[in-house]
């Protein structure tokens, strides 16, 4: 098979973008966009893209009104620069994505990522007010704050989120803001069971305490069990954010509730000031792919609260048929489990068909599976998305696939169905 030769072009304005995918439409160029490339191993492999259209470049200030909370940058900007700007005005964007060193505000929104705050404050669709944007024939478009042009009536600016490129490049970004928090705490809570802690974290997802996150992790997150001196084999993370009285009520409160719920199992209660750790330590409940880089494999299984140690239950037969150490992390308020760990070549097969068993099980339950990184070999065998949810999804991803991208150029084949 002859290699293609790949372009790489980064264009400085969204008119510059547009020219370039016109030309491309025209010549039916696969183009792969890019921003800091810190997700590529997101969707299934794709097909070989002749073109690589990086936003680098595209990565200025566009607006920012503090007293109207709101913030317009270019997608290209670091995700770094934009909360260094918010904080020098005492806000930020209520999102707390894993600080991956090069990702961009486009490639984090592409991308959906989101933190273990999202319990409190929402998801990207929460905070995406509106955006511009270039279809694959060079259109240039708007949708949502800015309004200047929408697009076969749909809601783009919402569509385009987690899109991973398939429909548009994205070229510029408007946000809602917060003032930052005065005082952020969190309770640290060891288990001996892992049923008790995710009953605990769901208790207290239903209380009036409002956590700013819970974060159930397994005893192979080594950091912390040094960092609190403990050696619980599964550890409840519980934030709160506000003013430093209310915060202190809002986790006396959460001690209460989680002694009430478990009169044995709880063998260790620590609070601590966020600001008082290292943010390196921090990263670890973000996500354990920045403090540990040679996981090459990432599961997410998703469930309803309630079946959320079933889920778990799973997650640890994976582990146990690879007969690999696994790290588990749940974002136990949202009903998702994350899966770490380091998958060496002769696994292949058998992980492939461990996790296609798994899938079926928690698909008949109404969850999903999703492989967020694997290596090449893996994704050649499984679909890294599973069945999508309900019966016309699929049809319903091809119809807009169709009506955006009709000759399919932009990161085709990311998503099922050659999407």
């Amino acid at each position: 098979m002859q290699k293609l030769d790949i372009i790489t072009t980064s264009p400085e304005t969204a008119e510059k973008a547009a020219k370039i995918l016109c030309e491309a439409w025209e010549t039916n160029t696969i183009v792969n966009i890019r921003g800091g490339g810190t997700k590529q191993d997101l969707g299934n492999i794709g097909k070989p893209a002749q073109l690589v259209l990086s936003t680098l470049k595209l990565d200025k200030l566009v607006a920012y009104e503090p007293a109207d909370l709101t913030i317009t940058v270019q997608a290209g900007m670091k995700w770094a620069t934009l909360r260094e700007t918010l904080a020098e005005k005492g806000q930020w964007l209520p999102l707390d994505p894993p600080e991956l060193e090069g990702a961009t505000v486009g490639g984090v929104v592409a991308s959906n990522v989101s933190g273990p705050k999202r319990l409190l404050y929402g998801t990207l669709r929460d905070l995406v007010i509106g955006c511009q944007f270039v279809l694959a024939d060079g259109t240039i478009g708007r949708s949502g704050g800015r309004v200047v042009k929408n697009v076969s009536g749909y809601d783009l600016h919402k569509l385009l989120i987690g899109s991973l490129g398939t429909l548009a490049l994205i070229t510029e970004l408007t946000f809602k803001v917060l003032p930052k928090p005065g005082y952020s705490a969190w309770l640290v809570l060891g288990f001996e069971e892992y049923s008790k802690a995710l009953e605990t974290a769901r208790k207290l997802a239903g209380s009036n305490l409002s956590p700013a996150a819970l974060e159930v992790l397994n005893g192979a997150n080594w950091q912390f069990q040094q960092l609190f001196g403990s050696d619980a084999r599964y550890m409840l993370f519980a934030a709160a954010d506000g003013v430093e009285v209310a915060v202190t009520r809002q986790i006396e409160g959460m001690v209460n509730l989680a002694k009430e719920q478990n009169k044995k199992g709880l063998n260790f209660i620590r609070e601590v000031k966020e600001a008082k750790v290292s943010p390196v330590v921090w990263q670890a409940l973000y996500n354990q792919s920045t403090v540990n880089p040679n996981h090459n494999f990432n599961v997410r299984l998703g469930s309803i609260l309630t079946k959320l140690p079933q889920s778990w239950k799973l997650a640890e037969e994976i582990s146990q048929k690879l007969e690999i150490p696994t790290t588990l992390q749940a974002r136990a308020g949202t009903g998702l489990i994350y899966l770490y760990d380091w998958l060496p070549k002769e696994n292949i097969a058998k992980t492939a068909i461990t996790l296609q068993a798994v899938r079926e099980q928690i698909e008949a339950n109404g969850g999903s599976l999703v492989i967020e990184k694997a290596p090449l070999a893996l994704k050649e065998n499984l679909d890294v998305w599973g069945k999508p949810a309900g019966s016309n999804s699929l049809s319903a991803m091809q119809t807009i696939k169709q009506q955006l991208d009709e000759r399919n150029l932009l990161n085709p084949g990311k998503f099922v169905g050659g999407i």
